[in-house]
C-alpha cells in the first residue's frame, strides 16, 4: 500500500480528480502504458498498475469520435485500476 500523498509528493503530482482512497494497492514499480488497451487488446493488462497516459494515448482518443472514445474508456475503466497519470 502506497499513500496517495506520498505517491503524489515523490512524483510531483497535481490532482486533477481526488481519490476516494488515502491509500492505493501498488505493489510494483512498473507502469503500463495503455495504448494497446485503447486500440482492444486486454489479454495482457497491466490493470494493477499505476497507468500512464501520454501523448501517444491521448492523441488515438482525439482521433475517435465521440461515441468510439467513450465505449473505449468505459471498457478500460471497468477494470480496477489504482490510478492513472496523464
Amino acid at each position: 500500500m502506497i499513500s496517495v500523498r506520498d505517491f503524489e509528493h515523490a512524483l510531483k503530482l497535481t490532482t486533477l480528480s481526488p481519490s476516494t482512497k488515502t491509500e492505493w494497492d501498488i505493489r510494483t514499480p512498473d507502469l503500463n502504458r495503455p495504448g494497446m488497451q485503447f486500440c482492444g487488446f486486454y489479454e495482457f493488462f497491466a490493470f494493477e498498475r499505476p497507468q500512464v497516459i501520454g501523448k501517444a494515448e491521448m492523441a488515438y482518443l482525439e482521433e475517435q469520435n465521440e461515441s468510439s472514445r467513450k465505449e473505449i474508456l468505459e471498457r478500460y475503466f471497468s477494470h480496477p485500476i489504482p490510478c492513472v497519470v496523464i
